[in-house]
């Protein structure tokens, strides 16, 4: 009987597993049919901790194993984009997962993710999750992955930002938030994290937009008490954002920023740290680069400034108060067509300059002629770029074949030397004209016409009207030389 009752029972057994085999393949129908692959684990190890290879049809992500000193083990990097295997995938995959022990770098890009699932990884460092469609970072999404310390979340369509979203992560120094659709950011979103180092907030021009109102039109509130943002922040990008103005001053280890195409017109809406190292500006409508545009620098090595379409004239002593600038960049500013040494002087004496400029580049600019006062600047630099330019070949340019740099510079004018090289052309070929001479003789010719004119002129109206003493010596009724006599007029006979 006892025999009996166990086999009935491993029977039922059986059947309940059987069902549970027949449900599961049942939702794996229903789901291929759905479209939606059955995806549960990102690697598929044949030996345990040793590199894969897939070569059946199963779909896995690229998984790498290798050995790490820091931990002591092997350690797991998951990538997914490049996978041959895996595309598209979604939230309807993963809502969560459990990563690998040991898995240190996830990428999940180019997929149709449209939240962030909660992964569970003790060790994860690196998570990239950009160019998918996600539109909002919920609060604690990350509580489960405190290790934290690069995360790429750019090219995506987020749109909201709650308040806990970056929550326990202390350890996270790379955040990347760019090209995103954000309008506003909650009070003290990234006051969490206390070890941010580079913030990237390009692309975002309703949040800019937003941010110009809000911050830097306040004297009170700046971005980094509105935000929670660390001034153990090194680097900030904000380009394409729709900014005028810029409120940076806390940024106390601020080394470098990237404020690039916006719509900031003059300089001196930019309130910057004394700390800055890289600044960049490129494409922002520039009126005027003058002494008193940017305050004295005196860490600034790296100075962009790019494509600056309105800029025409960089003024005395603009330049003067870096000195340990060595990159300085106008190219593509197609307006700019003069700046001098003096720049770089601090007074016009042009005695104190104050540079270690290496490499300059004045490429696709509007210059004619370079100004003999460069010539100290230039003879300091290992790269000086110039190609791109209108240059007029005459007798003021004879200097630049003979200072310490090959400069490669390509005549334009006059005709005769168009395409040429201005080291292969013979000094006795760039002619200057007098200029001084020219002007004296046009002017000469412009006074003598004027003097034809004018005579012509006084000529035809003295034809036209006589003149009066033409008028009065007219004998007639009327004129005062008719003829007098003492002979009583007959008109006053005729009344007698």
């Amino acid at each position: 009987m006892r025999l009996l009752i166990n086999f009935l029972l491993l029977l039922m057994i059986i059947a309940v597993i059987n069902c549970k085999n027949v449900e599961e393949d049942y939702d794996a129908v229903n789901e291929e049919e759905a479209g939606v692959i059955p995806f549960t684990h990102f690697c598929k190890f044949e030996i345990p901790m040793v590199n894969h290879s897939t070569t059946d049809d199963e779909d896995f992500c690229d998984c790498d194993v290798v050995s790490s000193s820091v931990i002591g083990k092997p350690i797991v990097k998951i990538n997914c984009e490049m996978s041959n295997h895996v595309t598209n995938l979604t939230n309807k995959v993963f809502q969560a997962q459990k990563l690998p022990i040991n898995t240190v770098t996830l990428i999940l890009s180019y997929q149709h993710f449209n939240e962030i699932p909660e992964f569970v990884g003790e060790h994860l460092k690196h998570l990239d999750m950009s160019n998918n469609l996600i539109t909002i970072i919920k609060d604690e999404n990350f509580i489960h992955v405190t290790s934290l310390e690069h995360l790429d979340l750019s090219y995506n369509s987020i749109s909201e930002i709650q308040s806990s979203a970056f929550q326990q992560l202390q350890l996270l120094h790379y955040l990347d938030l760019s090209s995103n659709r954000i309008v506003q950011l909650p009070l003290n979103v990234f006051t969490p994290l206390s070890a941010l180092e580079t913030l990237k907030l390009s692309s975002n021009e309703e949040l800019g937009k937003n941010i110009v109102r809000d911050v830097f039109n306040s004297s009170s509130v700046s971005i980094y008490q509105l935000f929670g943002i660390t001034t153990k922040l090194n680097s900030l990008v904000m380009t394409h954002c729709e900014l005028t103005a810029v409120n940076l001053r806390e940024g106390a280890d601020l080394k470098r920023i990237n404020l690039s195409f916006n719509n900031i017109t003059d300089f001196s809406m930019i309130e910057l740290p004394d700390n800055v190292v890289s600044l960049e500006l490129s494409g922002n409508p520039i009126l005027h680069f003058t002494a008193t545009s940017l305050p004295s620098l005196l860490l600034l090595e790296e100075l962009i400034l790019e494509d600056l379409p309105f800029l025409k004239e960089v003024s005395d002593f603009s330049l003067y108060g870096f000195p340990k600038l060595h990159h300085l960049t106008f190219e593509g500013s197609r307006n700019l067509s003069l700046i001098k040494g003096s720049a770089f002087y601090e007074d016009s004496s042009n005695e104190n300059i104050d540079t270690q400029l290496k490499i300059f580049n004045l490429r696709g600019c509007s210059l004619k002629s370079l100004h003999i006062s460069l010539e100290p600047i230039i003879n300091q630099l290992a790269e000086f770029h110039i190609d791109g330019n209108s240059f007029d070949c005459s007798c003021d340019m004879k200097w630049v074949k003979y200072i310490g740099i090959d400069t490669n510079l390509q005549c334009h004018r006059p005709e005769t030397l168009n395409g040429k090289l201005l080291r292969e052309i013979p000094d006795k070929r760039l002619k200057c004209e007098n200029f001084f001479l020219n002007k004296l003789i046009n002017t000469m010719i412009l006074l003598f016409l004027l003097m034809v004119c004018s005579l012509a002129i006084w000529f035809f109206l003295r034809r036209l009207n006589p003149t009066r003493r033409n008028k009065f010596q007219k004998v007639g009724p009327e004129s005062p030389y008719q003829r007098v006599t003492i002979e009583p007029n007959r008109a006053e006979y005729s009344l007698y």
